[in-house]
Order: structure tokens, then C-alpha cells, then sequence
């Protein structure tokens, strides 16, 4: 656990590494409501735990690089709901999202990262040992039922859904939900030649693709996709 400096210190020591890549982070069961009610272990986690391997890491010169959220955020008249990449939330910009100690997105065009993609991308920023604020996500928004329809497209043509509004979704939430359109520019100027990073829509169908590729060879799709419906 992060949290144990002691032991993060020994595992350091032990494996030696050039690059740390930090994914850990609690998001509780069965959703992020959890972290509401479970502060004092979320923040040892998330944020103590963080802290200490950042700060060993520096100690012993090894690059580390932090995974974090970017629900820190939520459309406003700056940064407008359909205001383009070009009205997304910059790297420069402060928090401005305070609704929820801890958040999750809902029905409304967010930025998203498609870590097929972007997971290459990480391994750049490590080997460039590039450092400060990055918005690690592929340019573009998309809204949940954009990806249910590709869902629907490629892999369930049955499958069907209905919406409801963010004031009934209030109801059944311990907090709000950041909604928001981050500026990824930086990324993709930083590694976008050696990396394929698509527009989100394109990113996600080929996401569904590549799931209809990989139940078809393990003989999931179509027959038994369906029988366990």
C-alpha cells in the first residue's frame, strides 16, 4: 500500500527502477459514493499514498509519473458545454468543481481516455522524463450514450436504454458529478507523433472493433453473447 512508506521505500530499493508509472488509487465499491463516507482511508490512499511514492521517487531520482483524476472540474462561461478543445480546461487552469469530495461523470460530453491508446503514450512521457501537468486524454468528448450507441452498433443490436435528467440522478447521489472538456494539446504536441491518438469517437468505435474482434475469436460473439442474456 502507498501509504506504508516503509514499504514502498524497501520496494524501490529492491527492484531499482528508472520509471514509475502510479495508477493506484482507491474509487471505493460499488461506485465512487463510497470515498463520501470513507474519507479519512480514501485521502491515506489517494493522497498520502501518493505523496510518499512521489517523494521517494525523487529521492532516488526516478522518474515518476502520477495518473490522476481530471473530475476537478465542470463546464462554466469560460469553458462552455460544446465550446470546442479550444474552450477545454488547460493545465494552467485551477479547480473549479466542488460539488462532491470525490466525483464520477455523468450523461453529458466529457473528455475520456481510451488507454489502448494512451498507455503507449505514458511510456513517452516516462522515457522524455517529462514533468509537470498533463491532460492524458484523447481530444474530444463523448457523452454515455454515444457510447452505448457504438455498443449497440457493434456488438448488441438489441440492447436498448433511457436516460434520465441530472436532477432525478441527484436523488439517488451522495454528491454531484463533474462534467467537463480538458485542452489536451499538450499531450498531443509532446508525443502525438509517436503515438496514434484518434478523436475520442474514432478512439471508441475502434474500442467496440476490437471487442467484437476478441469475443468472435474466443467464441463469446454472437451466439453466446446472447444465450446469457
Amino acid at each position: 500500500r502507498l501509504e506504508n512508506r516503509e514499504s514502498v521505500a524497501a520496494e524501490l530499493d529492491e527492484v531499482k527502477p528508472t520509471h514509475v508509472l502510479n495508477a493506484a488509487g482507491v474509487t471505493g465499491r460499488p461506485n465512487v459514493d463510497w470515498c463520501e463516507d470513507n474519507k479519512a482511508a480514501t485521502v491515506r490512499a489517494n493522497v498520502i499514498g501518493t505523496l510518499n511514492l512521489s517523494d521517494l521517487c525523487s529521492l532516488r531520482g526516478v522518474h515518476c509519473t502520477v495518473f490522476a483524476t481530471g473530475c476537478i472540474f465542470e463546464y462554466d462561461e469560460e469553458h462552455p458545454l460544446g465550446g470546442g478543445a479550444e474552450k477545454g480546461f488547460t493545465e494552467e487552469d485551477s479547480a473549479n468543481f466542488f460539488a462532491s469530495w470525490y466525483d464520477r461523470i455523468v450523461n453529458i460530453p466529457n473528455s475520456m481516455t481510451v488507454l489502448h491508446e494512451l498507455l503507449p503514450a505514458s511510456l513517452v512521457i516516462a522515457e522524455k522524463k517529462l514533468s509537470g501537468i498533463i491532460n492524458f486524454c484523447n481530444p474530444g468528448v463523448i457523452s454515455h450514450n454515444e457510447m452505448l450507441d457504438l455498443y449497440i452498433k457493434h456488438i448488441d443490436p438489441t440492447y436498448t436504454y433511457t436516460n434520465f435528467t441530472v436532477d432525478e440522478q441527484a436523488k439517488i447521489l451522495k454528491a454531484g458529478r463533474s462534467n467537463n472538456e480538458l485542452n489536451c494539446q499538450k499531450l498531443v504536441d509532446a508525443v502525438g507523433g509517436e503515438c496514434e491518438i484518434n478523436e475520442i469517437h474514432a478512439a471508441c468505435e475502434k474500442v467496440f472493433i476490437r471487442m467484437k474482434e476478441n469475443l468472435t475469436a474466443d467464441g463469446t460473439y454472437p451466439d453466446d453473447l446472447f444465450k446469457r442474456k
